[in-house]
């Protein structure tokens, strides 16, 4: 079943999957829980914690979703897919519960934050993040090969002489 095997299909994998929910929900704590309970401890909260809390957020649900759907050495899509979902929507649940919680500037933080806001934006915090960009702009053409065939489908990435899961798709190129 070719259901996820389109390019137009791939790009909303990863809110299926729970991937965006994970960072969108650790990007929420951030900006409610930081102030109020890191604050008092170590003074304001860095410009760069929230873009590296979403990114460890989406790090940190994408290892669990994968260990659900994993059995026996294969990965389960439907499970995946499944387990995402559902993740989402506790995920949903919880930044509900960070916007009731959170105060007038804090609520207005997570609006422009969950709308893709770049109001905010400033070379300083581009700066910021190039460490983490950096590296994934140097891997990228040597994954290409092996993420393009796994985008295929895991039965056309076998065929291409990919096997289905990520890391083997990446390393053999």
């Amino acid at each position: 079943m070719r259901t996820f095997g389109t390019t137009a299909a791939s790009s909303t994998l990863s809110f299926l999957v729970g991937v965006s929910a994970g960072a969108a929900l650790a990007a929420a704590a951030t900006i409610t829980l930081g102030d109020t309970l890191l604050a008092p401890l170590i003074g304001p909260i860095p410009f760069g914690a929230l873009p590296v809390g979403a990114f460890l957020g989406g790090l940190l649900t994408t290892w669990p979703l994968y260990l659900v759907a994993t059995r026996g050495g294969r990965t389960s899509i439907a499970t995946m897919l499944l387990a995402g979902v559902a993740f989402g929507a506790v995920a949903g649940a919880v930044m509900g519960l960070f916007s009731y919680l959170s105060n007038d500037r804090q609520l207005r933080d997570l609006a422009f934050w969950s709308l893709g806001s770049l109001g905010g934006a400033t070379w300083t915090k581009v700066t910021a993040v190039f460490p983490l960009i950096f590296p994934m702009l140097l891997a990228t053409p040597f994954l290409a090969r092996g993420l393009n065939a796994l985008g295929l489908g895991e039965a056309e990435a076998y065929h291409l002489g990919a096997s289905g899961s990520i890391s083997h798709a990446c390393s053999r190129n």
